[in-house]
């Protein structure tokens, strides 16, 4: 995933699947946020 401000992240299939997103930078592997759903990662709540 990329980010409007040119940061990158990912998350993790596992946490996908639980509907525990959590993103993680993609440079470091610290986690940024975490999210109830995929839906709130889309929306950037």
């Amino acid at each position: 995933m990329n980010h409007l401000d040119g940061r990158y992240g990912y998350i993790k299939l596992m946490g996908a699947i639980r509907n525990n997103c959590s993103v993680y930078d993609y440079e470091t592997d610290e986690l940024q946020n975490t999210y109830d759903s995929i839906d709130e990662v889309i929306a950037g709540a």
